[in-house]
């Protein structure tokens, strides 16, 4: 019986990831942008496609050098996506806000195309 119940949790946990998917936009300048207005989700996929990333190699250093410490990229070469995935205990405990997350990534936003236009040669 608890091998079904843990089966059951598994399932839901895996369903509500999935909804919990989100798209955003990344744009040429490396700016990424979640709307305020719409409740947050734990997952945003990033359409890659225009950037032309040289390789899977280069796609995952780069996602490694700008995942910090209340969010991570995953990238995925070949559908041409990164997922970020946001720690929503930031946002629960009141340590942050999506205006603020905002401007942090958009701060970053610099450094990921001087990095990008470095390396990715």
């Amino acid at each position: 019986m608890k091998f079904y119940f843990f089966i059951l949790v598994a399932i839901t946990i895996s369903n509500s990831y999935a909804q919990d998917l989100s798209k955003t936009s990344f744009s040429e300048n490396f700016e990424i942008r979640l709307d305020p207005n719409i409740m947050l989700t734990e997952s945003y996929e990033l359409d890659i496609a225009h950037m032309n990333f040289k390789s899977e190699k280069f796609l995952q250093k780069f996602c490694d050098a700008f995942s910090m410490f209340n969010w991570s990229l995953k990238g995925d070469f070949n559908s041409k996506k990164i997922i970020l995935q946001l720690d929503k205990t930031f946002f629960e405990q009141g340590k942050t806000d999506v205006n603020q997350l905002n401007n942090d990534l958009l701060m970053l936003s610099r450094r990921m195309k001087l990095y990008f236009n470095r390396f990715n040669n």
